[in-house]
């Protein structure tokens, strides 16, 4: 259902931490692309310690340490290895946390036929309190929403749309952003589950 792409700088501390998580949901994970590898040993270890988790991890090496957009760009010019069967493509940072504890409702929305998903989120430095609304999906509304696609990793993308639109929109500090508004005004079926589901720190 889901390929996973996290894009580190080789934290294990961090990465340890967000596979964890993921492995909450692993039953709706077809993969996990693991940007941008340079130490063979961490490739290793990691492979090695979730093969059993997780149906298949892939690690990526590059060169440079480019900024996200570039990195986002960069795979999807080498068609991000979306050649499984996965329907959505989600995007991670190293440093992103899961506040998820069961897959069923997700796993709900997304059997839906939908262009994509954002999630609620949560700063980690603050006291968590559950929404009263928890678990609520709403239609996307981009006039009063739009500051919720800032946050990389709370959006869930139909891979098919996320491949077409890529290719029409310009690398820019906003390149995922306008890759998704393209995806909600002239594909619809976009929506907003109001639940706090990503904890970020950065």
């Amino acid at each position: 259902m889901i390929t996973v792409i996290i894009s580190t700088s080789n934290r294990l501390y961090y990465l340890k931490k967000t596979i964890n998580d993921l492995a909450k949901l692993s039953q709706i994970i077809d993969q996990i692309i693991i940007y941008s590898f340079n130490d063979l040993k961490t490739e290793n270890y990691i492979k090695n310690r979730y093969k059993k988790k997780f149906k298949k991890i892939i690690t990526l090496k590059s060169r440079n340490n480019f900024e996200i957009e570039n990195r986002i760009k960069h795979l999807c010019d080498l068609n991000i290895k979306l050649t499984d069967n996965s329907k959505y493509v989600w995007f991670m940072s190293d440093k992103d946390r899961i506040l998820l504890e069961n897959h069923d409702f997700l796993k709900m929305i997304l059997k839906k036929n939908i262009s994509g998903l954002t999630m609620d989120y949560h700063s980690l430095k603050k006291p968590f309190s559950a929404d009263k609304n928890r678990d609520k999906i709403f239609l996307f509304n981009l006039e009063k929403g739009v500051h919720k696609l800032g946050l990389i990793s709370s959006q869930i993308i139909n891979k098919r749309l996320f491949i077409k639109y890529s290719k029409k929109s310009k690398l820019s500090a906003y390149y995922l952003g306008e890759i998704i508004v393209n995806i909600i005004i002239k594909e619809k079926k976009w929506f907003f589950l109001n639940s706090k589901i990503i904890g970020y720190t950065h």
